[in-house]
Parts: structure tokens; sequence; C-alpha cells
């Protein structure tokens, strides 16, 4: 298998079926490296996710702990919640941390 100077055509035999040029001295193909395998490891879009729904389930245990089972139901609840959720991004970050570690640990 060899590319065809003049068409720039990959052909398999002794002359380009394209323009009839003989292949003989053309250069084979470049080989180019493979992609690189993907790591599973979440970006910084995936973390935030996973940490707002972290800090989302804490508080939402934390106020149902405390809180009476018809406030749970009302969605000012969610509302609150999910401010509460976002506020505690920086305090459940390293959680995210600690998970890409883990994920590390396990190759």
């Amino acid at each position: 298998m060899a590319i065809c100077p003049r068409c720039q055509v990959f052909s398999d035999g002794h002359r380009c079926q394209r323009c009839g040029m003989s292949l003989a001295n053309a250069s084979p193909p470049a080989l180019q490296p493979p992609p690189p395998p993907h790591t599973g490891e979440l970006g910084p879009i995936g973390r935030f996710v996973v940490t707002l729904i972290c800090a989302y389930m804490f508080t939402s245990l934390c106020a149902v702990l405390s809180a009476s089972f018809s406030w749970f139901i009302s969605p000012w609840f969610h509302l609150a919640n999910l401010g509460l959720a976002v506020a505690g991004i920086f305090w459940f970050h390293p959680l995210t941390n600690w998970m890409r570690d883990f994920h590390h640990d396990e190759r």
C-alpha cells in the first residue's frame, strides 16, 4: 500500500488506479499514533455536577432529619435546599478530588 505522489490517493497495487503512475518508488503512508485512551475522569463540569448532587443530598438528609415531612414536600424546601447546595460547593469540593484520586488508584 502506497500513496501516489501525484494524486495523493492510497493504492494497493504497483500503479495508481487513478492516474496510472508507477508506485515503485512511492513512499508508504505515514503511520499516525493511535489516540490516547479515555481515562474516564470527570472534567470540571462533571466534578461540579457531582459536587452539587452530593451537597444537595447531604442538605436534604439534614433537612429531613430536622424538619417535618410536610415541609419536605413543599417546592420552597427544594429551592432553599438547592441554594444551600450551591453554597456548599466550596465545602464539598475535596470530595470530588478524593473521587478523582480514587479513580486513578484503580488502574
